[in-house]
């Protein structure tokens, strides 16, 4: 008799060397049958493990959608997991695919593509508009902006929703695959990749990145294949809860005693990550009688918050012929991932304070033509890199004269 034994670990989040691990226990959004039913999956049957083959996309609002490739349909799930609506391909030759590829737009919208042709959905499966490019074409992701980056036959290129070139695209870090980290010392590798008018640098303890993918909250999500882990990385570069993924599980089996190779029976293989345009983490399970998709979802520790940049420093206050006016030293991080100043004020220094200006990098002064004459007030200015903050400045105050 064979007992069974599981070989590799189910689902773990790893701490050791990070912190600010806040990402939560996996939850199944939605779990399948395989067969050609409405509430199935395409399989291809003959192997000891069988096959399918499908695609799955997340869009902002957490809206799920699945590539039947087998079966030749879409479906599509509300953030529930609930199924809300089926698309079939039609009559189409026997070897042709349908769909070839699916993918989440920066908005609630999908991206379904057949051939050349690219038709964009609502999270309800109703077709917002279709279009044709040429053959040889073929897309790569979708952008921040609700644009599609497209391989246009060798040259990347950025087209609308409705088909409509926008011209060359330049910012190749962030839709590379396999990016390779520079060697620093023994098992740390540096990383400077640019994603949406700015630059992520970091250093892992691995040389390859397979695939990366911004989130709306400004954070890189990067997904390391051969390690099946995935790291959440804020704007500063600092390393937030990676994600372990699992590994495949099988039997345990006895060695055949002719020398005849052994396939043990399966329990469960996962995917890679797909990174959703919600800013979660999703993949696929499979087991021998169903079909999982599987989240696992970010949530801030406010015991714990995400470190920011640096604070800027040497804040000083003088008189100014039209208020109080501020001088700073910049954060360290500026130029880097500091995307502004926060200026704040208090009529007494234990007072309330509250911010009276945001003001952009680069930026290391202001005038408080809002202070009263002969008014004294206290400021305090911190930094802000993509929502999270540094620590203030010392306090200093100022009188405006009367």
């Amino acid at each position: 008799m064979r007992q069974l034994l599981l070989v590799a670990l189910l689902f773990e989040v790893v701490f050791t060397g990070f912190a600010y691990c806040a990402w939560h226990a996996e939850k199944v959004m939605l779990q399948l049958t395989f067969g050609d039913g409405s509430d199935e999956i395409g399989i291809i049957g003959g192997g000891p493990y069988d096959d399918f083959d499908a695609e799955i996309a997340v869009n902002r609002s957490g809206e799920i959608i699945l590539s039947d490739m087998v079966n030749r349909n879409i479906s599509f799930f509300d953030k529930n997991g609930t199924n809300v609506s089926m698309v079939s391909s039609g009559p189409l030759p026997h070897n042709y695919v349908w769909p070839s590829e699916v993918m989440s737009l920066s908005n609630e919208y999908f991206l379904v593509i057949y051939m050349n042709k690219y038709s964009v959905y609502t999270g309800g499966g109703d077709v917002v508009t279709s279009f044709l490019l040429s053959d040889g074409s073929f897309p790569i992701s979708a952008l921040s902006d609700g644009n599609i980056l497209i391989d246009d036959n060798g040259s990347l290129a950025v087209y609308t929703q409705d088909g409509g070139n926008l011209g060359e695209y330049t910012d190749n870090d962030c839709v590379s695959r396999s990016i390779d980290g520079r060697y620093v010392e023994e098992d740390v590798y540096k990383y400077s990749i640019g994603c949406l008018d700015h630059k992520y640098v970091f250093q892992l303890p691995y040389s390859l990145i397979d695939y990366v993918s911004v989130s709306p909250d400004g954070s890189l999500l990067a997904f390391v294949g051969h390690e099946k882990q995935t790291f959440k990385i804020t704007k500063c570069g600092d390393i937030l809860g990676p994600l372990k993924f699992p590994s495949a599980q099988f039997a345990e089996y006895e060695p055949n005693p002719h020398g005849y190779e052994v396939i043990p029976d399966l329990i469960a293989l996962y995917g890679d990550a797909v990174f959703g345009a919600d800013g979660n983490v999703y993949t696929w399970k499979q087991t021998p009688e169903t079909y999982s998709i599987l989240k696992w979802e970010w949530v801030d520790d406010p015991n714990d918050p995400i470190p920011g940049p640096d604070a800027p420093s040497e804040l000083g206050v003088t008189p100014s012929t039209t208020g109080l006016y501020l001088t700073w030293k910049a954060s360290p991080q500026d130029p880097g991932c500091v995307d502004s100043y926060q200026i704040e004020r208090a009529g007494s220094v234990d007072g309330s304070y509250s911010s009276i200006a945001t003001i952009e990098a680069g930026t290391l002064n202001y005038n408080d033509e809002s202070a009263s004459a002969g008014s004294s007030y206290f400021y305090k200015v911190r930094a802000s890199a993509g929502g999270s903050y540094s620590d203030y400045t010392e306090t200093v105050s100022g009188t405006r004269p009367q």
